[in-house]
């Protein structure tokens, strides 16, 4: 008798064991009301990754960074073990796996509306000076045109010094 009350005592413990909440930890940037620290459930994206993680038992645990050091610490994968969400590109899907869910995106230009803007393609924003943040990936049309040195992008850390530079009428 003493043997099957050890026996299961060890079959309760090591069962607890199997059904312990699994954990991942992803990296995220801020881009609301999509993906921020300071929205509800962390921004729509990140509500819907963590709900379908849930689904399967796993609770995410999110780390906020600026974009490129998001990507570099998922990338290097010594804490964090995923990055969301990511444009797929040649960079991205040599580095991570991709969902093949969502492949579709609209990119849009904040303006002035005292700056008339109206543009058909990439060769339509070639005598503007463009804000853009570090580490974002605008599409596979637009950062080449930036490569060749076709359009003039001026680059930042955060969106929000893009915002002052556009009220200043520098961009």
């Amino acid at each position: 008798m003493k043997i099957l009350f050890i026996t299961v005592l060890i079959n309760l413990f090591f069962s607890t064991k199997l059904f312990a909440e699994t954990t991942i930890h992803i990296t995220n940037g801020e881009w609301e009301p999509y993906l921020s620290q300071y929205s509800f459930e962390y921004g729509i994206d990140s509500h819907v990754v963590s709900e379908a993680f849930k689904l399967e038992g796993i609770k995410v645990v999110w780390g906020f960074f600026p974009w490129k050091r998001s990507y570099q610490q998922a990338k290097h994968g010594e804490k964090w073990d995923a990055s969301c969400c990511w444009w797929p590109t040649n960079k991205t899907t040599d580095s991570f796996h991709l969902s093949d869910i969502i492949r579709k995106t609209s990119f849009v230009f904040f303006h002035l509306k005292s700056y008339k803007f109206d543009w058909e393609s990439i060769n339509d924003l070639r005598e503007i000076i463009i804000g853009g943040t570090l580490g974002y990936d605008y599409g596979e049309e637009f950062m080449e045109a930036v490569k060749v040195e076709k359009l003039k992008v001026e680059y930042v850390y955060r969106d929000e010094i893009n915002f002052k530079k556009l009220l200043a009428g520098r961009i």
